[in-house]
């Protein structure tokens, strides 16, 4: 059976997902990002259960960032999303996320996903960074290359 590999909204829901927790992985990044009470509790009781709190190995951290910059969803990303999906790509596993944006990367890398308690997107979307002045659209975010006016974000 695949690895699920869990993120923070796992826990954070404040029950634990119907999977065999002896298939589940979660990063260090992760657990880190897991400061509320219940979703402590909730993550102590995944790995009694089985649970495995796994690093994700750099190179694959570094091939997924390059992934998800060529997206334009890197900005959208923290650095425990950004580990669960490098680890998703490393250990060729299926991401237990409600988070939205994970899962339209996970959609558009091709990575199986389900969701916990939310109902999950249906289609993934596209980023782009618009100028509210100019009306040009670009990949980065930031500021408008040509007139300088700070750049939006919009999901196509």
């Amino acid at each position: 059976m695949k690895a699920c590999v869990c993120d923070a909204s796992v826990f954070l829901s404040g029950h634990l997902p119907a999977i065999p927790m002896g298939n589940a992985i979660t990063t260090p990044e992760v657990v880190a990002e897991v400061r509320s009470v219940v979703g402590r509790c909730v993550l102590e009781v995944a790995i009694s259960e089985g649970l495995t709190v796994q690093p994700t190995r750099e190179e694959c951290v570094e091939h997924a960032q390059r992934l998800t910059e060529a997206l334009g969803d890197l900005p959208k990303l923290s650095r425990a999303d950004l580990s669960v999906i490098a680890k998703a790509l490393e250990v060729g596993g299926t991401v237990v996320s409600d988070d939205y944006d994970v899962q339209n990367v996970c959609a558009k890398l091709g990575i199986p996903f389900r969701s916990v308690v939310q109902k999950g997107i249906e289609k993934s979307r596209q980023v782009v960074h618009v100028c509210p002045a100019c009306r040009r659209k670009w990949r980065r975010g930031g500021a408008c290359p040509v007139c300088g006016t700070p750049l939006r974000t919009r999901m196509l």
